[in-house]
């Protein structure tokens, strides 16, 4: 498997074959795709953005992460990807990589863990938890 940014092509390829990604895939950010024999088998999505909190540090937000066949999953691309992602942002003097997983994602939240990234619940007004922010400290 290749592990490789993508390109504005690959972006409409994906959105042609899976339209339901048109709506992850956003304008400013990066594209990272795992590719075999010169197919798209999976791909992330994040985006740098300031932390909106009073400091003066910027983070990359990973929008998605979607391995499109079953057969691919539980093989280490996802953790790939992640790799990809933190090269890129550590290469921008990034202070974080973060990303939301809803409550019910049992296999997002053990991605992020396997590689080494903080979970911490989010709740509503209410106490019912959510989901969960991951981060990883650069």
């Amino acid at each position: 498997m290749n592990i490789r940014i993508g390109t504005e092509e690959d972006k409409r390829d994906i959105i042609g074959k899976y339209p339901y990604t048109k709506q992850v895939l956003g304008e400013d950010g990066y594209l990272v795709v795992a590719e075999e024999n010169e197919n798209i088998e999976a791909f992330a999505w994040a985006f740098v953005r300031k932390i909106p909190a009073p400091i003066d540090k910027s983070e990359m937000f990973v929008n998605v992460i979607e391995t499109f066949e079953p057969k691919n999953q539980c093989k280490g691309i996802a953790s790939e990807l992640i790799k990809k992602l933190i090269e890129l942002a550590k290469a921008q003097s990034l202070y974080q990589i973060r990303a939301y997983c809803d409550i019910n994602n049992i296999s997002s939240h053990k991605l992020w863990e396997k590689n080494n990234f903080t979970i911490s619940p989010v709740k509503n007004q209410n106490g019912q938890i959510l989901g969960s922010y991951v981060a990883l400290l650069l």
